[in-house]
């Protein structure tokens, strides 16, 4: 994972902003290293609904969101994160980054993202995230190396 920069929304102090950026990195790491996903999890409410673009939204169960992150993150070989901008307005962490996906058969697709979540009240946990991106290239390596979008997670 790389951070390149942050900016700090006005309305939220600076320990807020580390502390939603923490859950965030735990998060990333998570995913990243694909071994253990529990991680991504904790830092969800157990009934967050996950969007991700050109994928049906999580159901807001923990296990329908271990179904989406699985899928994605086996999706290929590795992805990496790069964070580029970060800022929290209130309780809505708001992120641009991009994921480079390699997948299984050599092929390296990167995709910029804009992703916000909502945290609860203390900020210990999101209650949403939301992924707006084009993923039309992706999609299809998604397809070919995790297999079809299911109906429901």
């Amino acid at each position: 994972m790389k951070l390149d920069l942050l900016q700090y929304g006005s309305p939220s102090s600076l320990e807020d902003l580390q502390k939603a950026q923490q859950l965030l990195v735990k998060a990333i790491v998570a995913v990243e290293g694909k071994n253990d996903l529990e991680p991504a999890l904790d830092v969800l409410t157990d009934n967050a609904i996950i969007k991700f673009p050109g994928l049906p939204p999580t159901l807001p169960t923990r296990e329908s969101k271990r179904h989406l992150i699985n899928w994605v993150a086996n999706s290929g070989e590795s992805l990496e994160f790069s964070l580029h901008n970060i800022s929290l307005e209130g309780e809505m962490l708001v992120v641009k980054l991009q994921v480079n996906y390699k997948f299984n058969d050599g092929s390296v697709k990167s995709c910029d993202f804009i992703a916000s979540f909502d945290r609860v009240p203390d900020g210990s946990k999101f209650s949403s995230a939301t992924g707006v991106a084009d993923v039309s290239d992706l999609m299809p390596l998604w397809v070919k190396h995790a297999g079809v979008v299911p109906a429901i997670w």
